[in-house]
């Protein structure tokens, strides 16, 4: 199931989130499918944030979510730069209490893209 959810984060938080991805020296990619430049790191601060903003919304299911996941992805794209089929498998997984990570945030940071469509497929 998919939700959008318009103005998750203010414009402020956006262009902080921007300037923190563009001056990191921390480079672990989390996947080499693709070609676009891809981060992740540990923040539980900034992923609590992220979970506490989406408890204000009325999403069904939302009381299946225990915790936030403290893993946190980046993807930055330039012209020509995608992302390859993949699965968002595996990001957390706790043998003890047999957690894992069911469900995906994608948090778009700008809005100023072109979608590009090929009329030929």
């Amino acid at each position: 199931m998919i939700y959008e959810l318009d103005n998750f984060c203010s414009k402020y938080e956006c262009e902080s989130y921007i300037k923190n991805i563009n001056t990191t020296t921390i480079n672990i990619p989390f996947t080499n499918s693709g070609k676009f430049i891809n981060n992740k790191w540990n923040d539980e601060r900034l992923a609590t944030i992220f979970y506490e903003k989406l408890q204000k919304y009325n999403i069904k299911n939302n009381n299946t979510i225990l915790r936030p996941n403290k893993i946190i992805m980046s993807g930055k794209y330039t012209i020509g730069d995608s992302f390859s089929l993949h699965t968002d498998t595996g990001l957390y997984y706790d043998i003890e209490s047999r957690e894992k990570t069911q469900r995906t945030l994608l948090i778009y940071l700008n809005d100023n893209f072109k979608e590009l469509i090929d009329t030929d497929i």
